[in-house]
């Protein structure tokens, strides 16, 4: 039997993982795209700590420097998997894909943001995309180690719903894969609300976290004014995400919004927004934050809390990457 051929863009915390995850299907060949960490995971594999899945030293059946070497491999990949950041004014990562597709090509997208499959909906109007939202608590702190806080959930579907029947074999051979990955997941015929749903925390936690001067969640936990600002915050997108969609939304696969902001109580993690900016990275604010004050402007709802939140960090992010 012919094996699956798997690409991943983006060797972060992320895709060091799923990687890794991904590879223990026996018929799954995984290849990885390593930009400023090949080195160390070409020389020592990508060491993982997790409290889920333990201590390993994963080595992806093949590796890249950049998309144009993976391109001119002579592989012709099945799924390629998106988790790099998704920074627009970077440019397009549909445009950059490109030479990485086929005709048997499925679209892959583990990344952040409201909107992101509309780009590669576009651009590939007649690959099958499958859109995914993570949640996983996974940190590299140096490059191709990686430290897992045993949190990992992932909920994807198929896009746009108009070409669900489309999509369907490779959603089916893609929750094969996930299944024996030993990751939780569940298929959302609507990942739209799902997307909204993850903002909950991304839009909460991680801009709150910096501007508490470098704080990581059990610290923000810890205080219970800040607590406090993380819920008002959630509710707030919440409260726009349903003006928006005409539905209510949910806490992802948790019960409560008090469930969902207690999954990193007690835990000393560091969103990887606020690492990207201890390390002066371009921040994922447009596709999150961002794209969520832009939405609340075109139905004219009123957000102080993220719009605050917004643009003190816009800012901040200028002055922490010396823009300014």
């Amino acid at each position: 039997m012919e094996s699956t051929k798997i690409i991943i863009v983006g060797a972060g915390a992320v895709g060091g993982l799923f990687a890794f995850r991904f590879s223990q299907h026996p018929s799954v060949e995984v290849s990885l795209i390593c930009r400023s960490n090949y080195e160390q995971v070409n020389y020592s594999g990508i060491q993982i700590d997790s409290e889920q899945y333990g201590e390993h030293i994963y080595r992806p059946s093949k590796m890249f420097r950049s998309i144009e070497e993976a391109s001119k491999s002579g592989s012709i990949f099945d799924f390629i998997v998106i988790t790099m950041k998704n920074i627009p004014e970077l440019g397009s990562i549909a445009d950059m894909i490109e030479p990485l597709t086929s005709k048997q090509s499925t679209i892959v997208l583990l990344q952040n943001g409201l909107g992101i499959e509309k780009p590669f909906f576009e651009k590939f109007p007649e690959t099958p995309i499958i859109s995914g939202v993570c949640m996983v608590a996974v940190s590299q702190f140096n490059p191709g180690k990686l430290i897992h806080k045993k949190t990992i959930n992932l909920t994807f579907g198929s896009y746009p719903k108009a070409k669900e029947n489309a999509c369907k074999p490779s959603m089916n051979l893609f929750s094969d894969i996930v299944l024996k990955a030993a990751i939780d997941f569940q298929v959302s015929t609507d990942i739209e609300l799902t997307r909204w749903s993850k903002l909950l925390w991304n839009g909460s936690f991680s801009p709150i976290c910096i501007l508490a001067g470098g704080c990581d969640t059990f610290y923000i936990h810890e205080d219970s004014d800040a607590r406090n600002l993380i819920k008002n915050t959630m509710l707030e997108i919440k409260s726009l995400a349903e003006r928006v969609l005409g539905t209510e939304i949910n806490y992802g696969p948790y019960s409560s919004i008090d469930e969902y902001i207690d999954t990193t109580a007690g835990v000393h993690y560091k969103p990887s927004l606020l690492l990207d900016y201890e390390r002066k990275y371009p921040l994922e604010l447009e596709v999150t934050l961002g794209a969520a004050i832009r939405a609340a402007r075109e139905i004219d709802y009123h957000v102080p809390i993220i719009t605050t939140l917004y643009s003190l960090l816009k800012l901040s992010d200028r002055k922490n990457r010396g823009v300014l």
